[in-house]
């Protein structure tokens, strides 16, 4: 007997590999960003976003960095227990926990990327 609809298929949580993989992309991002905000800011460019340029006027570049690293360490660790969670506690507000925090860390990846881009392109044009 063949019932249509009844067996649904669960996602599958990403393993720990390509969470960790994921981790250090938004890591190389974020250090993408520093090193192109500087380049910028050397050549005369300006800061956009008013958070990090009130953080570059108290601690420079060096302050941005730190507190770019402890955000992608907050991010994997939240990534990490979230992804037991929904390991030790199968069910659907598990898994949808487990997505969104996955689908924002992957967003976070590509904006950084985007971002990173950006001010490379800046800097072409202030040379």
């Amino acid at each position: 007997m063949i019932v249509v609809g009844a067996a649904r298929s669960r996602r599958q949580t990403p393993s720990f590999r390509l969470l960790a993989v994921w981790i250090a992309l938004l890591a190389l991002a974020q250090i993408c960003d520093v090193i192109t905000t500087g380049a910028d800011m050397a050549r005369g460019g300006v800061e956009g976003n008013v958070l990090v340029g009130t953080l570059l006027g108290m601690g420079g570049l060096g302050l941005v960095f730190v507190l770019k690293l402890a955000l992608v360490g907050a991010m994997a660790i939240v990534s990490l227990l979230v992804q037991l969670y929904a390991m030790r506690n199968p069910g659907r507000a598990s898994e949808q926990a487990y997505h969104f925090v996955w689908r924002a860390l992957q967003l976070s990846v590509v904006g950084l990327l985007v971002v990173a881009v950006h001010n490379t392109a800046l800097l072409a044009v202030i040379n």
